[in-house]
């Protein structure tokens, strides 16, 4: 750990031992049986004398990270974040009819999906947290264009038909179009 220290000191970061733990990332396994295998032994990290203690997630750059490399979790607690960004706004712009509604959408983007796409230059999503991550944005979308869903009717736009309707780019695109900002300005 002293060897840890003493390089990442030469780059101006500093290593507290105290707090120092260990992740052990975890590949997911494909079960063709009934039963579960026993999950294995905690591994014991031990450097100069001290043990560091295991953990299966913490922070890293704003974003969490698990030992199984799940995004769920993430995509959740970012989803929360996007959803307090409209609501601080609601009743001053998105509750009325008359506020412009290109500044809607330009709130939209600049608050709420920055809010959900942070530190996504750290994610592999799969298509399952695709899926979750359209399933929001599609969400946020019909709360600025004023969509209220009325009782026993299961009319709703699509997808598709809300981006149309408020002229923006999918989840997707934003996705890698903020990883790309994301990658440029780590690189500049």
């Amino acid at each position: 750990m002293t060897i840890i220290v003493e390089v990442f000191g030469e780059f101006g970061l500093t290593v507290s031992e105290k707090k120092t733990e260990t992740l052990l990332m975890r590949a997911k396994d494909k079960l063709t049986t009934t039963s579960q295998p026993a999950p294995p032994p905690p591994l014991t990290i031990e450097a100069a004398g001290q043990k560091y203690a295991q953990t299966t997630e913490f922070r890293y750059l704003g974003g969490l990270v698990n030992e199984h490399g799940d995004l769920t979790r993430e995509i959740n607690y970012r989803s929360r974040g996007a959803w307090a960004c409209l609501r601080r706004y609601g009743r001053e712009l998105f509750d009325r009819p008359q506020a412009p509604f290109r500044l809607k959408i330009r709130l939209l983007q600049a608050e709420a999906m920055e809010a959900l796409l942070y530190g996504c230059m750290t994610w592999s999503p799969l298509s399952g947290h695709y899926q979750t991550l359209r399933s929001i944005h599609h969400r946020l979308l019909l709360r600025v264009i004023g969509y209220k869903r009325k009782k026993d009717t299961c009319r709703q736009l699509s997808y598709a038909q809300t981006l149309k309707r408020v002229e923006c780019q999918s989840v997707e695109a934003e996705f890698e179009s903020n990883k790309r900002c994301q990658e440029d300005s780590v690189l500049a």
